[in-house]
């Protein structure tokens, strides 16, 4: 099955041009060129049981995508930042088919760029950085997850409100980091075998969290959830009771994201998430079969693999499936 693009209408928004295009299935792929050098193709992927947008525009700007159902109300799906003169955007199949989009430039930089998601008090916006690191920004609270890899990776980006840890393993900790991007005004969410390891500048400004502890702040409401290892040969990686997954809820949107685990009962058991990181890696975490099985049991809304170094999100993406109404979303990690 293709799909048929073209420009429906071009109109000005605050004196910036806006792409419009329907998707309509049965048709072939065009090009939707325009006189100010934008360019959006969309193609359907071999994975992922979508489609991508890719488009050309000029560099150093930021830019959203957006997509309504009848041209009248519109809502923001993603932010991007355009560096290389080219962006990509992965378009779920089942709202492919029923919407339009529509790409503006931005005359002023976002806070943050990412996915959003619409939320009670605004969207939340998620930005993959690398691997198991990922940034958040909601409500004009910033939010860092796992920041490792030096402050550059994070440049572009509000100074952290909220840091979350998962536990100590360097690609999740590390000390030299949080040094150079904790502000004053930093919290930092850790287990306890993390906050024993942070420097003694930052300390104070660690909550610790237990497996199964609850605490609130900035509107945002936080369980710390156990992540462990079950398998023979894999329980040394991560004992149990050490690290903590967490669920947040904020804008009543639960989110989880899983640090380092395997398909624990704890994970099984989680109700209504709307957002999941889920992570997969052998030999230290779990392989696509055990993350896609959990996955279809706790079946969140919309599912992001993160983590992944080394496995096949093909596999995953087709062990997750169609029939259940989780949405994989594939980003760039690596």
């Amino acid at each position: 099955m293709v799909l048929q693009q073209y420009i429906a209408q071009r109109m000005l928004l605050r004196h910036l041009p806006i792409f419009l295009l329907p998707l309509i299935f049965g048709s072939i792929s065009g090009q939707a060129q325009s006189d100010d050098s934008i360019s959006i193709d969309i193609f359907e992927p071999e994975q992922s049981g979508g489609y991508r947008m890719q488009i050309t525009a000029p560099r150093d700007h930021d830019y959203t995508i957006q997509h309504s159902e009848d041209l009248a109300s519109w809502q923001t799906r993603a932010s991007m930042t355009n560096t290389r003169g080219r962006l990509t955007h992965e378009i779920h199949e089942a709202t492919a088919s029923k919407s339009f989009y529509r790409v503006i430039q931005l005359e002023d930089p976002t806070p943050l760029t990412g996915d959003h998601i619409p939320t009670e008090t605004g969207d939340l916006i998620i930005h993959p950085v690398e691997h198991g690191t990922f940034t958040m920004w909601w409500n004009h609270v910033s939010i860092y997850v796992d920041p490792v890899g030096g402050a550059g990776n994070f440049s572009r980006m509000a100074s952290p409100d909220l840091i979350f840890i998962t536990h100590p393993h360097g690609d999740h900790f590390n000390a030299a980091t949080l040094r150079d991007i904790v502000t004053d005004t930093t919290t930092l969410i850790t287990p306890d075998i993390v906050t024993q390891q942070l420097p003694s500048s930052i300390k104070p400004q660690a909550h610790t969290m237990a497996n199964g502890d609850g605490w609130e702040i900035q509107d945002i409401k936080i369980t710390a959830v156990p992540a462990y290892n079950l398998t023979a040969g894999r329980l040394n990686y991560h004992p149990k009771g050490l690290g903590n997954s967490y669920v947040i809820e904020l804008g009543k949107r639960r989110i989880y994201f899983s640090g380092d685990t395997e398909d624990i009962p704890e994970m099984r058991a989680l109700e209504n998430i709307d957002i999941a990181f889920l992570c997969m890696n052998l030999p230290f975490t779990m392989t696509e079969a055990q993350a896609a099985d959990a996955a279809r049991e706790f079946r969140p809304r919309i599912l992001y693999p993160y983590h992944y170094r080394g496995s096949n999100l093909e596999t995953f993406t087709d062990l997750v499936g169609t029939d259940l109404p989780i949405e994989v979303r594939l980003r760039e990690w690596y």
